[in-house]
Order: structure tokens, then C-alpha cells, then sequence
């Protein structure tokens, strides 16, 4: 009697991926926005005020990069998220 593996559901992968890329774009303009904006105040002399606004860059830009996703995920599969509302 071998052991029973469990496997992992498709529904479940196709999330975590898509939260994990959200993560990410999220992330990494949050992170390049304020070491740009960190950058340019030390070279400039204007500490803090545009790692703070490069902060604020990097944030909308990671709202519009995961809203850009969201509208192409939705354009790309519609069918399939009408079948899985029919289902339940």
C-alpha cells in the first residue's frame, strides 16, 4: 500500500501564480522608484523629498501595471471564468 500523493489542484497554481506576479510588479517599482528617487537626492542634495516622491512614482506605477494584468487576464480566458460561475 504506497503512499497517496496529493495533487495540487490547476485552479489553485494558475492563483498563486497570478498573486505571486502581482507581488512582484508591485515590489519592484516600489523598490526602483525609491532607489531612483534615492539616488537623484544624493547626487542632488535634496534629501528626502525625491526618494519620497520617487516612492510614490514607483506605487502608482505598480496599481497600473497589476491593473493593466487584471484587464488582460480577463480579456485573455472570459470563457473559462463563465463555466466555473455556471458550476458552482
Amino acid at each position: 500500500m504506497g503512499k497517496e500523493r496529493r495533487k495540487l489542484n490547476p485552479g489553485f497554481l494558475e492563483a498563486l501564480q497570478f498573486y505571486a506576479s502581482v507581488t512582484m510588479r508591485i515590489g519592484v517599482s516600489l523598490l526602483l522608484g525609491f532607489l531612483g528617487g534615492y539616488v537623484l537626492d544624493s547626487r542632488l542634495g535634496t534629501q528626502p523629498w525625491l526618494a519620497i516622491v520617487g516612492f510614490f512614482i514607483g506605487v502608482s506605477l505598480g496599481v497600473w501595471s497589476v491593473y493593466d494584468m487584471i484587464k488582460l487576464t480577463l480579456r485573455k480566458s472570459p470563457s473559462k471564468l463563465r463555466r466555473r460561475r455556471r458550476i458552482r
